[in-house]
C-alpha cells in the first residue's frame, strides 16, 4: 500500500496539469538517468520529442519507474492528439479534476478502457504487462478504424513458455501485439504478464507503432494522427560464423566456430553496424584468439623439422625446416653449365694424345652420375671421361673467387629463371659446393676403376683382352649442391611484387568495370600487399628465413580479412552502388569462376541477393531504405583444385605446384548465420 502512495504522488510529478496543458519536450541529450548505449533510448529519444512521453524532471527520465493505468491512458491519448473536455467520469475512483481524466474519459468513450468491475478504474495501480496489451490491442482498432489504415504485421509467433500465466481475457490482445511486433517478450522466453510495465518498455512499445494506409494509392505512413514509426523498433542482432577446411588441411579440427557477436538496440543510423566492422568484430573477437592460434600451431608443428624437394623451372630446390622454424634451402648447381666452355687443365692435354674426351661426353657422364641407380654402367672410356670430369672440377675449386663468381653469373645467361637461385651465391659456397660433389664422383670413379681392373685381371688370365663394361651402384645421385640465399630470393619477389601492383589494380578495376577512386583505390593497393608481400609471412635471418609465431599469423589472419571488408566498404562508398549492380557482378564473378578448372564459388539459395543487399548499404550491415533486413543465413563454398596455380599464372613463373601445398586444396565452406530479435 506504502508503495502504491509513493508512485501516486510520483505520477502527479511526472504528468503535471491536465490535458490542457502542453507538454515541454524534454532534451534526451541531457538526461543524467540515460546513456546512449542503453536499448530503450531511441525509444526515450522518439516518445520525447513528440512529446507523448516526459521526464520526471528536466534531468530525469525515470526508465526503469513502473508505468500507472493513469500514465498510460494519457500516452495513449497524447497519440492521438486529444483535446480538453470537461465531463464526469463514469469510474467512481477518476475524479473530474484529476491530470488524467480527460484521458480517461476519451478512453472509455472509444472503448479502450473498460475498467477492473465495480465502477472502478484503479488509476495508481500499476500496469500489468498483459492489461497494456489489453489496451493497446483495443487502441490499435480503433485508430485503423479511425484513420483508414492498418497496423504493419512485422512479428514473429513466440511461443512464451509462461503462457499458461497470461489470463484469459488477455491471450488474444498479447498475441495481436506480438503479431504486430509491439511485443516479442524477456530474452528468458517469458512475457512475464503480471510484471509492471516500466517507462522504457512502454516507450519502446509506443515507439514501435506502425501504419499502413488502407486508402487506394496509399503507402506507408507515420501515424495518421499518432503513432510511432518504424524508425523507432528495437531490434536485437546476433552473427555468428563458421569455416569448414578440408579434411587434408593439417590441423585437428576441421570446423571452427568464431564466438557470436551481438549488437542491440540497432537503428538506422549510428547503432547499426558497418559491413566491415561486424567482420572485424567476428574475426578478431578475444575469445577466438585461443582457439585460432592453438589451430595455427598445430599447423605449424605439422611443417617444422620437415624437409621437400620441389622443381622451380626444372631446378631442383630442396627446403628444410627446423624445429626452431628456420628455413634453408639448398639447390643443384647445373655442373655442365659451370666447366661448360672451361679451358682443359694441362693434364687433360696430356691425356689427349692418347683420348680425345669431348664436351659432350663430360655433360653425359655428369648426367649418369645425377641420375643414378642400382646397376649404372660404365666402360674404358669413361675412366677418361672421369679424369677430366675430375679435373674441370678441381680448376673450379683453384679459381680465382672474383672469376668463379662472374662464371656463375655468365653460366645463367641462358638461364634467367634460374637467377634467383643463384643470386648473392659466394665463392666459397660454390668452392664447398664443388669439394663435396668431387668426393661423390671421386666413390663412383674409384668402384668403376675397380671392377673394371678386375674384369681385366679375370680376362688376363684366360688370356683375352676384355673390352665389356661393368655395372656399379649407385645409391645417392652425386650432384653438386648449394645453399640458396633466401633473403635475396625474397627481396627479388618484393622488386616483381611492387612492380605488378598497379597491373593488379588494373586487373581489378576491368573485372569491377570501372575505375577505382582515391580512398577504394588505397584500400585494393593495402589488400594487395597483405597477401603478397612475403615479409608478412617470414622473417629474413641474414640468408634464411625464419618462421613467424602463431600469434603474428593470427594478427596477419584479422589483417587479411580487415582488409578484405575495408575494401569492399571503401568501395560501396565512393561509386554508390546499388543492390543490383553488386548482385549482377557477383553473378558475373561466379560465372567467371566456373569456367576455370582451378577455382568454383557456391553460394546458397537466395545468398546473392543477401550478400548484394548487404553490401550496396554502406552504412549498414542490418538495415535497408525498406527496413531491416531480419533473419538470415548465408553460405558459400569455395573450392580450391590444384589447377589454381596455373589459373592464377604461378605455372608459367615457378613451374608445377610444389607437393607441400596439396594440403590446402580442397573445399572451404563459409557459413554466417544474421540472427534478428526484434524486442
Amino acid at each position: 500500500m506504502k508503495k502504491q502512495v509513493v508512485s501516486a504522488c510520483l505520477a502527479s510529478t511526472m504528468l503535471v496539469g491536465s490535458m490542457t496543458s502542453t507538454a515541454m519536450a524534454i532534451d534526451v541529450k541531457k538526461l543524467t538517468d540515460i546513456k546512449t548505449t542503453d536499448w530503450f533510448y531511441p525509444s526515450v529519444e522518439y516518445v520525447a520529442k513528440k512529446d507523448y512521453m516526459i521526464g520526471v524532471s528536466s534531468d530525469r527520465f525515470a526508465p526503469q519507474s513502473e508505468m500507472t493505468r493513469a500514465m498510460f491512458v494519457t500516452v495513449l491519448a497524447r497519440l492521438e492528439g486529444v483535446k480538453a473536455e470537461d465531463g464526469e467520469s463514469k469510474f467512481k475512483d477518476v475524479p473530474a479534476d484529476k491530470w488524467y481524466t480527460q484521458a480517461v474519459n476519451w478512453a472509455t468513450a472509444n472503448g479502450i478502457v473498460q475498467g477492473t468491475g465495480a465502477d472502478m478504474f484503479l488509476p495508481d495501480n500499476f500496469m500489468t504487462r498483459q492489461d497494456m496489451c489489453a489496451m493497446l490491442a483495443r487502441y490499435v482498432e480503433y485508430h485503423e478504424k479511425k484513420h483508414n489504415v492498418s497496423h504493419v504485421k512485422k512479428g514473429k509467433e513466440i511461443a512464451f513458455t509462461d503462457k499458461a500465466q497470461i489470463s484469459k481475457y488477455a491471450a488474444e490482445p498479447v498475441e495481436k501485439c506480438v503479431r504486430w511486433g509491439l511485443i516479442v517478450g524477456n530474452k528468458s522466453g517469458t512475457f512475464a504478464p503480471l510484471q509492471s510495465a516500466t517507462r522504457a518498455e512502454v516507450a519502446a512499445v509506443i515507439s514501435r507503432l506502425a501504419w499502413e494506409s488502407n486508402a487506394i494509392g496509399g503507402g506507408s505512413t507515420g501515424g495518421g494522427g499518432g503513432g510511432g514509426g518504424t524508425v523507432a523498433e528495437k531490434h536485437d542482432y546476433t552473427v555468428k560464423a563458421s569455416i569448414e577446411v578440408p579434411e587434408s588441411l593439417p590441423i585437428r579440427e576441421k570446423k571452427f566456430e568464431f564466438t557470436e557477436v551481438k549488437y542491440e538496440n540497432v537503428q538506422k543510423g549510428d547503432s547499426d553496424q558497418e559491413f566491415n566492422k561486424v567482420v572485424r568484430d567476428l574475426v578478431a573477437n578475444e575469445d577466438n584468439k585461443t582457439p585460432l592460434t592453438n589451430a595455427i600451431n598445430e599447423a605449424l608443428k605439422k611443417v617444422k623439422n620437415t624437409t621437400k624437394t620441389v622443381e622451380v623451372k626444372g631446378q631442383t630446390i630442396t627446403v628444410t625446416v627446423s624445429e626452431g622454424g628456420v628455413i634453408s634451402a639448398t639447390t643443384t648447381v647445373p655442373v655442365n653449365e659451370l666447366i661448360k666452355n672451361q679451358p682443359a687443365p694441362r693434364s687433360v692435354i696430356v691425356r689427349a694424345a692418347t683420348s680425345q674426351v669431348s664436351q659432350k661426353q663430360i655433360e653425359e657422364l655428369i648426367q649418369k652420375l645425377q641420375e643414378g641407380g642400382e646397376n649404372v654402367t660404365f666402360t674404358t672410356a669413361d675412366t677418361d671421361v672421369f679424369e677430366a670430369l675430375q679435373d674441370k672440377i678441381t680448376d673450379v675449386i683453384k679459381m680465382d673467387p672474383e672469376k668463379l663468381e662472374a662464371k656463375v653469373q655468365d653460366a645463367l645467361v641462358d638461364r634467367p629463371d634460374l637467377k634467383p637461385f643463384a643470386e648473392g651465391m659466394k665463392a666459397d659456397e660454390i668452392k664447398a659446393a664443388a669439394t663435396e660433389y668431387q668426393e661423390k664422383v671421386t666413390a663412383v670413379q674409384t668402384q668403376v676403376e675397380d671392377k673394371i681392373a678386375e674384369a681385366k685381371k679375370d680376362a688376363e688370365a684366360k688370356g683375352e683382352e676384355w673390352t665389356g663394361t661393368v655395372s656399379v651402384p649407385i645409391d645417392e645421385p652425386a650432384v653438386m649442391t648449394v645453399s640458396v640465399n633466401l633473403s635475396e630470393y625474397i627481396k627479388q619477389a618484393n622488386e616483381k611484387r611492387d612492380e605488378k601492383k598497379e597491373t593488379a589494380i588494373q586487373k581489378l578495376e576491368n573485372q569491377l568495370g570501372f575505375e577505382l577512386k582515391e580512398k577504394s583505390k588505397a584500400e585494393a593497393e593495402r589488400l594487395y600487399e597483405t597477401y603478397t608481400d612475403p615479409e608478412k609471412y617470414v622473417d629474413v635471418v641474414e640468408e634464411n628465413l625464419q618462421l613467424k609465431t602463431a600469434d603474428a599469423y593470427y594478427q596477419l589472419l584479422i589483417d587479411a580479412v580487415t582488409d578484405s571488408a575495408n575494401f569492399v566498404y571503401k568501395l560501396t562508398g565512393d561509386n554508390a552502388l546499388k543492390q543490383a549492380y553488386y548482385e549482377d557482378k557477383i553473378n558475373a564473378l561466379l560465372a567467371k569462376a566456373e569456367g576455370r578448372d582451378g577455382i568454383k564459388v557456391t553460394f546458397g539459395d537466395d545468398n546473392v541477393l543477401d550478400v548484394s543487399s548487404i553490401l550496396a548499404d554502406q552504412d549498414s550491415m542490418f538495415m535497408n531504405d525498406e527496413g531491416y533486413l531480419g533473419d538470415k543465413t548465408i553460405k558459400f563454398t569455395v573450392d580450391v583444385k590444384e589447377a589454381i596455380w596455373d589459373t592464377l599464372g604461378l605455372g608459367d613463373k615457378l613451374g608445377a605446384m610444389p607437393d607441400v601445398l596439396n594440403d590446402l586444396m580442397g573445399s572451404y565452406t563459409v557459413t554466417v548465420t544474421i540472427d534478428d530479435s526484434a524486442m
